[in-house]
């Protein structure tokens, strides 16, 4: 699994309040490492894509499972225990998220992962949690999360948006490029402030937002002496060829929603459509309507994940 750089962003804060502060921001590596999920429900299925995409083994613990749990489970990508909860299945995992629709039964989760000294997170109940989760903006290996302390989430969801217009797809772009330069930086000590504003102030994020890569090309050997490699990144900003892609893009991008796949996964969506797209035109040619739910996509006949999670999922491994 490649390393990510993670960015939070967090502004200055008073004396005063930081001594209300609950809750530590923190960016935490659980790859490789047991979480538990109770509850399989779609909420359920959206904590287990975001633990999935981080790399932990995942135990989801319910009777019952939606279409995208039942999948992960056939395919051995998590490993499911069909029981209600009944205060085992915890031992040695890192954190549990209780995603139940039951306060009883989630007010147990909470007690008993407190009392083994696990890290737990109830669902849209801050008083039972002893860690909240962000909302989250991400460009590629940047992340900007808003939290409120669980005081908000529809303000949380608020500033996202807001950041979310503020920087766009050619962050993703940019970090990729610094992440090359960063090693240079290294053997160059004291560089790298120096080129950072030179590179910002030369333009290299227009040049990157309007996809001229060899203007991007030219600023960073100018200022570096150094040359990057630009194919994978430039690429994710390429335009559609035509109707055929851009009604792929909008196929691919809400089944990619409702399968779990985003935000993480967009860019690498986005890099693959001119290849998978084009070999999505033959179904994509059958769909009739759109109505914003990845099961308008599909004629009855054919499961809409059969096309769109079987593409996604073979492009994503190339």
């Amino acid at each position: 699994m490649v390393a990510c750089v993670h960015c939070c962003l967090l502004m200055d804060i008073t004396t005063a309040e930081r001594e209300n502060l609950k809750y530590y921001p923190v960016f935490w590596d659980i790859a490789g490492k047991k979480c538990v999920v109770i509850g399989g429900g779609e909420v359920a299925a959206r904590k287990v894509a975001r633990l999935l995409d981080c790399g932990a083994k995942v135990c989801v613990i319910s009777p019952d499972l939606v279409p995208e749990l039942a999948d992960l489970t056939r395919e051995q990508r998590i490993f499911h225990i069909p029981s209600e909860y009944n205060g085992r299945g915890m031992d040695g995992a890192v954190l549990v998220i209780g995603a139940t629709d039951d306060e009883q039964t989630n007010a147990a989760i909470s007690q008993d992962a407190k009392i083994k000294g696990i890290p737990v997170n109830i669902v849209d109940d801050p008083q039972k949690c002893n860690f909240i989760l962000p909302s989250l903006v991400e460009r590629g290996e940047l992340t900007i999360a808003c939290g409120t302390g669980g005081n908000s989430p529809a303000l949380a969801r608020h500033l996202r948006e807001e950041l979310e217009a503020v920087y766009g797809e050619e962050y993703a772009i940019l970090i990729k490029i610094l992440g090359q330069l960063r090693v240079k930086m290294e053997k160059n000590a004291g560089v790298g402030k120096v080129w950072f504003d030179q590179l910002m102030a030369a333009g290299l994020l227009t040049a990157i937002r309007q996809k001229q890569a060899d203007r991007v090309k030219k600023i960073i050997h100018d200022i570096t002496g150094e040359e990057v490699q630009l194919a994978d990144a430039l690429l994710l900003r390429r335009e559609p060829d035509n109707i055929n892609d851009e009604l792929a893009i909008v196929i691919l991008t809400v089944s990619a929603q409702k399968l779990g796949y985003l935000p993480k996964f967009r860019n690498q969506v986005l890099a693959r459509l001119m290849d998978v797209g084009k070999s999505m035109v033959a179904e994509v040619a059958q769909l009739k309507t759109y109505d914003n739910t990845a099961s308008a996509y599909a004629p009855k006949s054919i499961d809409p994940t059969t096309i769109i999670d079987v593409r996604l999922r073979i492009s994503l491994r190339e």
